[in-house]
């Protein structure tokens, strides 16, 4: 009785460590996402005076597709590091803005490679349930199943550029390789131990003002893009472990 006893105290002073370390047990993660592009360039758009901090540019005939997708390795419980590749079309166009007379129009096909990380600064609270982990139901809420992170890396954005005829009188670079910086934040909400689904806003900076395959002598910074991305995720392990009972999975 008194081994009993003993064995019972040792397994409940053990047992909230082990459970702390159950996120190990799958520390990769891919993820892709489908979801929309913005634009801002020298091509469209409004001038300052006439719009409020930008938004009269985020318009739906500015709107483009963005897809792709991310290859994921938790280095501690709270941050990643992560590789991924992306496909972005860019449109930019004078219709309905202060240059309409102009008439510049393009589309930009960008291809981006990247390196980063994210930092999640709000976790679920599954990730260290062992009924969950083992595909169990749980009381869990549904508030307590998301996660929100910040993200940020460096990349090399390749671009091609089709102009209007009107703007390929103009244009002075249609094509190159530039230095690009994208940072932003997301939210997933865990479905299972293995999935979750999310949305992930990102700032796209570039070392470029040829986005466009033109600049204006009034630019005064470099063009950038948004990305708004649905994405889904799905963890897995390289290599065989054991959960804290001992049985292989």
């Amino acid at each position: 009785m008194k081994r009993l006893i003993f064995i019972l105290l040792v397994s409940l002073l053990f047992l909230p460590d082990t459970n702390a370390q159950l996120w190990k047990y799958k520390r990769y993660q891919a993820s892709g996402y489908i979801g929309i592009s913005q634009f801002f360039g020298d091509v469209g758009g409004y001038s300052r005076g006439e719009n409020v901090i930008g938004f009269k540019d985020i318009t739906l005939h500015q709107t483009r597709v963005s897809i792709g997708g991310y290859l994921k390795y938790w280095v501690v419980e709270d941050a990643t590091i992560k590789g991924g590749l992306s496909f972005t079309l860019l449109h930019g166009t004078d219709l309905r803005g202060s240059n309409e007379a102009r008439g510049f129009e393009n589309v930009t096909m960008v291809i981006e490679p990247i390196v980063g990380g994210e930092y999640y600064f709000i976790r679920n609270k599954a990730r260290n349930s062992y009924l969950f982990m083992q595909g169990r139901m749980t009381t869990t809420s549904l508030i307590q199943m998301i996660d929100v992170y910040a993200t940020a890396g460096i990349g090399a954005a390749i671009y091609s550029v089709s102009p209007n005829e009107t703007l390929e009188l103009r244009a002075e670079k249609v094509s190159g390789v530039t230095v690009s910086v994208p940072f932003g934040i997301g939210a997933t909400v865990v479905m299972t131990p293995n999935i979750s689904i999310g949305a992930e806003l990102i700032l796209h900076e570039t070392m470029t003002d040829y986005l466009d395959g033109y600049t204006s002598q009034f630019s005064s910074r470099n063009d950038l893009f948004y990305t708004l991305g649905f994405t889904f995720n799905y963890k897995f392990k390289l290599s065989r472990t054991r959960f804290p009972s001992g049985v292989r999975h």
